[in-house]
């Protein structure tokens, strides 16, 4: 090859080669560059099958444009070789380095860019799988490269011959990857942990003489501890490490994005030390020993100024210690270290028991419980421990929940919806019922008693936000309202002391963050600020610690950062509380701090489908479960041929699915850390769009059918959110929905000037036009408004621009194919109704009490696809065990 011109790239030197192909160093005479071409095992490239999947994970992985990645510039072929374009780096692999006499400086520095380069990866959906010191690089000017993303997938498919790479492949493989099982992001991050410990300890963590000894070492033996090879390496470096190598991916981090604040942090605390010439005190230890020397400047030699030195030293010695014993008397840090809890079940009455608070002698419990689907919920008083449930609001059929203790145990407050809905009171037994205030969700008192601060929105799930919420203090005494937050907060919670409300809101692209504020007003300061969903922030009764709901683990659970209660800053990072529940939420503590209160949900929501006929207007037959188990569907979507189902799931991790129409062939199209939301059909039935954080905020991306030509479709600058709701028929238009409601989208635009035509205001008053479906002729959407003056179910007209009211009330409207009738539900019935006529009727022999969701309903009217949810929330206590 050497010497050979292939288009306009000339091959000089031969760079390398592997289980993955040859690498030559190759002069762009177009550009007059140096780049690497590296050209595949035939065996990739043999047939089109393979040729296609090549293509498919290359263009993927040329989506990535980081200074840590190595930068894929083209895919060509040329006399039948299939070759890649790459940069050409100018250095050494990682294996290629003595990594055992690596400075801890160098490490970290490395560790932050391979960290980066996983980030950004993870972040467009791609996992590496074969991250190893070959596919490391460091160039001439010290900057780490990551090779061959994408590749590796391809090379999980061929058959792996025994030689001494695939031994050195074996040793930085997960144990889920060595077993067959699903490879996601957190398989990159035992790599990760594996190279980690490499480069601490000179060594790999599973040795082995052969591939069976590595395998089984991987699979079931603990590594040694990094101390044991390099005792100077700090516990908290160590235990990052080792963290990372967990056999369960469950119990790794689940972010890369952790791993990378907490190298960094540990970065700067060894460039303090490093620079430092007298005395530190590392605050990573938490202990309060004295500080101690570091480097310890030499002495000059003898005489009268050398004592004078001597002394002077010495007193800006006991100065410091001083100092720093005050600090450290007065400015205690919360203590580190997870909490020690054992947990019991509290309720298991198969109802929707939530918003529980503990009195303030500990012995009771109050929780609101939802007992059927029609929106009525009452307040259950219970001794803990006790079993048996009292109603204390046995006689209001309305809304009753979120009830809060005052701080004597003396009174409840509550949200109600009687009387037009407001706050209430009520005796701790549930006499004496009277109105505090008109508005206002999620009541919580001040220390003192005088004051409740309420939001203006009420939240049941954190996903789902409806408005934006202020927050208001409502004097007890008198019922006088000031409003001290503007903007969007929720779920608020005073501090023990009375100097912080904590709050949580959503922003910046759908993101749910903690946040505290003064209790009388002003600057807000973050407490997290991340993709995760944080929620439900109640403080520890000494106010060392602020306790909240997350998924930053995976799933929903509890967490907690220590904090300063006067100032609101954190001390540290979230630590995990977890429980034993798939599903942990609404969270309260009692007033002694030994006890906490959760509410486990349990949510499922399923695909059925029933035959219908739409000359008699009626269901037939019997309902058929398409899918089964623990997923939480969240919305579907049936092809033009009606013989596929796409859906998204919710809740943990969130990817798009597609089955067919009976049930069968389950396929997964994304299988990432992204949330894939809203997904529907191209008229074609070839491809999908749906809405994705995978490129940092919410846009929507499209992909085959078959999962391949996964790509971005709308990139927004002025919306925090896109999501699709239809693509016509022609292909060019898009409706989508952002922060103003529904828009129609021209795809012929390019992506970062997409048109957006939004939908005129709805008459009167100007109330946002809510999506709903558009007719089978696309002349017409049924949708809702929120439009007081018209309300319900109402038709837009694409002809006219108008809207024309349908039904006064009703859900999810679906068209038959004569564009005259609208299916749709209320209070969980299906409704008929005849859109020139405007009358309207239950759908006979539907299964009684089963639709909780969205419907659609096939091209030819005769089958009724819909979903069924089942949900349960019991409480759970934990005892928390005094911390040794």
């Amino acid at each position: 090859m050497i010497g050979q011109t292939l288009s306009q790239y000339k091959v000089i030197e031969k760079l390398g080669e592997g289980g993955m192909g040859v690498v030559y160093k190759a002069h762009d005479t177009k550009l007059d560059r140096f780049v690497a071409l590296k050209f595949l095992p035939q065996e990739l490239t043999a047939n089109d099958t393979e040729r296609a999947r090549f293509l498919q994970e290359a263009r993927a992985a040329a989506t990535l444009n980081h200074p840590n990645v190595c930068t894929i510039y083209d895919i060509r072929e040329d006399a039948g070789q299939q070759f890649i374009v790459m940069e050409y780096v100018d250095g050494k692999t990682l294996r290629s380095l003595q990594l055992e006499s690596l400075k801890l400086e160098t490490i970290l520095t490395y560790a932050i860019q391979i960290g980066e380069a996983l980030q950004e990866a993870h972040s467009k959906g791609l996992v590496h799988r074969d991250i190893k010191p070959d596919n490391i690089m460091v160039n001439s000017r010290n900057q780490i490269k990551v090779m061959d993303f994408g590749l590796a997938k391809l090379k999980g498919s061929m058959k792996l011959t025994r030689t001494s790479s695939t031994v050195g492949t074996l040793s930085y493989m997960a144990p889920e990857q060595i077993q067959g099982g699903e490879v996601d992001a957190r398989s990159d991050i035992f790599s990760f942990g594996v190279v980690l410990y490499e480069m601490l300890c000179g060594r790999t963590p599973f040795p082995g003489e052969h591939e069976a000894a590595v395998v089984y070492s991987i699979v079931n033996e603990e590594p040694q501890p990094v101390n044991t090879y390099r005792p100077e390496v700090s516990p908290v470096l160590a235990n990052l490490v080792h963290r990372a190598l967990e056999k369960d991916p469950g119990d790794r981090y689940q972010s890369v994005s952790d791993m990378v604040i907490e190298l960094r942090r540990m970065q700067k605390q060894t460039t303090k030390v490093v620079r430092s010439q007298a005395y530190t005190v590392t605050s990573a230890s938490q202990s309060h020993e004295l500080p101690h020397p570091v480097f310890a400047p030499s002495a000059p030699a003898g005489g009268r100024s050398s004592k004078r030195i001597a002394a002077a030293g010495i007193g800006i010695a006991l100065l410091a210690v001083l100092i720093y014993l005050i600090v450290a008397y007065f400015h205690k840090p919360a203590p580190n270290g997870p909490l020690q809890l054992s947990f019991k079940q509290l309720t298991d009455q198969r109802e929707i028991a939530i918003n529980p608070d503990i009195s303030p002698n500990g012995d009771f419990l109050v929780y609101e419980e939802e007992a059927d689907t029609s929106g009525t919920s009452s307040i259950y008083l219970e001794r803990i421990g006790g079993g048996n449930p009292i109603n204390l609001t046995p006689d209001s059929k309305e809304y009753n929940g979120e009830p809060a203790y005052s701080p004597d145990g003396q009174l409840i407050a509550f949200r109600s919806s009687r009387d037009h809905g407001g706050i209430y009171l009520m005796g701790a037994t549930g006499e004496n019922v009277r109105r505090l205030s008109d508005i206002g969700f999620n009541p919580c008192w001040s220390p003192d008693g005088k004051k409740i601060t309420v939001a203006t929105e009420g939240i049941y799930d954190p996903n789902s936000r409806s408005t934006t919420s202020e927050l208001w203090t409502i004097d007890v005494a008198t019922g006088e309202k000031q409003k001290i937050k503007s903007g969007d907060a929720v779920q608020p919670q005073w501090s023990p002391h009375g100097y912080r409300i904590a709050y949580w809101n959503w922003h910046a692209g759908g993101q749910r963050d903690i946040w505290t504020i003064p209790s009388g007003g002003g600057d807000s300061v973050a407490v997290t600020y991340d993709a995760y969903v944080d929620w439900r922030p109640i403080w520890s009764p000494d106010g060392k610690y602020l306790f909240f709901c997350s998924d930053r683990g995976g799933s929903m659970n509890l967490w907690r950062v220590p904090i300063d209660e006067q100032t609101g800053k954190t001390l540290g990072d979230p630590q995990p509380v977890t429980t034993p529940s798939a599903y942990s939420g609404f969270v309260c503590i009692s007033r002694d701090g030994l006890h906490l209160i959760y509410s486990a949900v349990d949510e499922r929501v399923n695909l059925y489908s029933i035959g219908f006929d739409p000359v008699a207007e009626a269901f037939t037959g019997h309902e058929t479960a398409l899918t089964r188990g623990s997923k939480v569907i969240a919305g579907f979507s049936v092809s033009s041929d009606d013989n596929w189902i796409s859906f998204t799931t919710f809740g943990g991790q969130e990817d798009v699915f597609v089955i067919k129409k009976d049930g069968s062939g389950l396929r997964q199209l994304t299988n990432d850390l992204a949330k894939d939301r809203s997904v529907i059909w191209s008229s074609d039935g070839k491809k999908l769009a749906f809405m994705s954080d995978r490129g940092g905020k919410y846009e929507i991306w499209t992909i085959n059918a078959d999962g391949s030509d996964l790509e971005q479709l709308t990139k927004t600058s002025s919306l925090s959110y896109i999501m699709p709701l239809f693509w016509f028929r022609n292909g060019k238009k898009m409706i989508c929905s952002g922060d103003s409601g529904a828009e129609i989208c021209d795809l012929t635009k390019p992506p970062s000037d997409k048109s957006m035509e939004r939908f005129p205001a709805v008459a009167v008053d100007s109330g946002r036009f809510l999506w709903g479906t558009v007719s089978p002729n696309e002349e017409m959407i049924a949708g809702s408004t929120s439009s007081d003056s018209l309300p319900g179910i109402v038709l837009y007209s694409f002809r006219t621009g108008a809207y024309e009211a349908v039904v006064d009330s009703g859900d999810a409207p679906a068209w038959l194919s004569d564009n005259r009738r609208l299916l749709f539900s209320r209070h969980g019935k299906t409704f008929i109704v005849d859109i020139q006529t405007k009358k309207k009727h239950e759908v006979a022999n539907f299964p009684a009490g089963v639709l909780t969701g969205a419907f659609q309903i096939s091209s030819d009217n005769r089958t009724f696809y819909y979903e069924v949810g089942t949900k349960e929330a019991n409480l759970w206590e934990g005892d928390i065990r005094p911390q040794q």
